[in-house]
């Protein structure tokens, strides 16, 4: 059962949550779902052209389904479909992330989940068919922790030899894979933007 906190829009007055769809207001509905703030905000601290080219539209499951997968099916740029979910305790969100993946229509190579935390972190190996899932658990605290499932029929391993070196005690973790078959190396990572985001740029920049 899905508690309250978890719903959308769950801490909106009824006075906000009418103001969304009144259609009277200058700012319709659909400039709320298109908003572009984050996308702006990624674009200033990172201010290179692969950042610039993003999209960063809210969608539905049923836009994507319709809109987006034969579009991203029918590529023959992409050899690699992977999603990646903020999940914010996997113990507490797993049936969500099942229930998400069964309403796309397209089957994802790899899942990157970020902030697992640490509870019963090793009962969900097996939550997703036809998955390998490989984490690392949080060191310092139990709300952080990271983690993939990938696709079982790729050639897949762990791989520590691009791990970084944390020389200044700041706060990172990182999870390397090596996708065999199509020649990829998948990074998770997480850390503190806040503090040390210009230092593990730079340092991956030097790895990569």
């Amino acid at each position: 059962m899905v508690d309250l906190y978890e719903m959308p829009f769950v801490d909106l007055t009824n006075i906000e949550l009418i103001s969304l769809f009144n259609l009277n207001k200058k700012q319709q509905w659909d400039d709320v779902i298109l908003d572009s703030k984050l996308s702006e905000h990624v674009r200033k601290l990172y201010g290179d052209n692969v950042f610039r080219s993003l999209s960063c539209n809210y969608i539905t499951h049923d836009h994507f389904n319709h809109t987006f997968y034969n579009n991203i099916t029918s590529s023959k740029k992409i050899v690699l479909y992977v999603l990646h979910l903020n999940i914010k305790s996997l113990n507490a969100k797993h049936r969500l992330l099942c229930q998400l993946l069964a309403v796309l229509s397209l089957q994802f190579d790899v899942i990157v989940l970020s902030e697992l935390w640490s509870c019963n972190i090793e009962f969900y190996k097996n939550i997703l068919v036809n998955y390998n899932f490989y984490y690392k658990q949080p060191t310092s605290s139990r709300a952080e922790g990271i983690g993939m499932y990938v696709n079982s029929d790729l050639g897949q391993h762990v791989t520590t030899a691009y791990d970084l070196i944390n020389m200044c005690s700041y706060k990172v973790e990182d999870l390397w894979l090596e996708i065999t078959n199509k020649k990829y190396q998948i990074l998770n990572q997480c850390w503190e933007p806040h503090l040390v985001k210009f230092r593990v740029r730079d340092t991956l920049v030097l790895l990569l």
